[in-house]
């Protein structure tokens, strides 16, 4: 049975409406919020809402409230480190949006639902840019044995490929995997259904490139070091292995092929500063 309280991805979306129950919140707005990103919890009142936020630190918050509640989050935002964005919402599309609220969390003040849909969006593709973590692998300590905590994140990483290239990877397998994101999905299938029908293993470079599900999921169990889901999406990282490998061979046999691959990425001033230190090295980011 997946437990359906734990997110398996690493943002939620938070709706904290305290009229919410009179608004017709209906199950499209909920399917749509759904098709940008599948964890979203709603609440009516603030201290529910705080509790949880301060109870988690391994998601990314992004906040939707209206402008007559926007006062209680405000009072405990800067104590909220979790919450990455903040949204206005009000119905009531007469609502005037001069109100006074200026953070850097801010993201804008809406009143038509599908300028809300494309601004959480464009947020969420932007945050998915960001580097969160990376380490730099120092030949000089594995000489040495001299083992710091990035390099040893490295030895991790490598020994879990050999494992899962260890494993069969049979219809069994897969379906493993579906029955797991059919209980997890279970409001929002489309995808799953897609995949359970067109996938192909040659297809996998594609599929993981597309960010969507299994994109997110295992972006989130690498990063927190979740086993349990990390196994469970054993087809789809065996593939996704192999496929990568086979790349490699193809340009190490043909001495002639040079291969340029572009990521774009957001950096801080300090992680620029770390790549112009640490050029040469192999990077890891997760």
């Amino acid at each position: 049975m997946v437990n359906r309280k734990e997110n398996k991805e690493s943002i939620t979306i938070i709706w904290f409406d305290s009229n919410i129950h009179s608004h017709n919140l209906t199950e499209n707005i909920n399917e749509r919020l759904c098709e940008i990103n599948d964890y979203i919890l709603y609440y009516n009142e603030i201290d529910p809402c705080i509790n949880y936020i301060q109870s988690i630190d391994k998601e990314k918050i992004f906040m939707i409230t209206s402008s007559k509640d926007i006062s209680q989050v405000s009072i405990q935002i800067n104590n909220l480190p979790q919450i990455n964005s903040i949204f206005i919402f009000d119905f009531d599309k007469n609502q005037s949006n001069e109100f006074d609220f200026e953070h850097f969390k801010f993201i804008g003040f809406y009143t038509d639902l599908d300028n809300l849909y494309s601004s959480i969006k464009e947020q969420i593709e932007d945050e998915d840019k960001l580097v969160q973590t990376f380490s730099f692998f120092n030949q000089f300590e594995y000489l040495t044995q001299n083992l710091s905590k990035q390099t040893s994140n490295l030895f991790w990483y490598q020994l879990f490929n050999k494992i899962i290239l260890q494993l069969s990877n049979d219809q069994l397998t897969k379906n493993e995997m579906i029955d797991f994101c059919h209980q997890y999905y279970q409001n929002n299938l489309k995808l799953i259904d897609k995949f359970k029908y067109e996938y192909h293993s040659n297809k996998v470079i594609q599929w993981f490139m597309k960010r969507s599900f299994p994109y997110k999921m295992i972006k989130k169990a690498l990063q927190t070091k979740d086993i349990d889901q990390l196994m469970t999406l054993k087809y789809f990282i065996k593939d996704l292995i192999q496929s990568f490998e086979n790349h490699s061979q193809n340009i190490i046999q043909d001495e002639n092929k040079n291969l340029i691959v572009y990521r774009g990425i957001k950096l801080s001033k300090e992680q620029l500063e770390a790549f112009r230190q640490n050029e040469g090295k192999l990077f890891l980011s997760n």
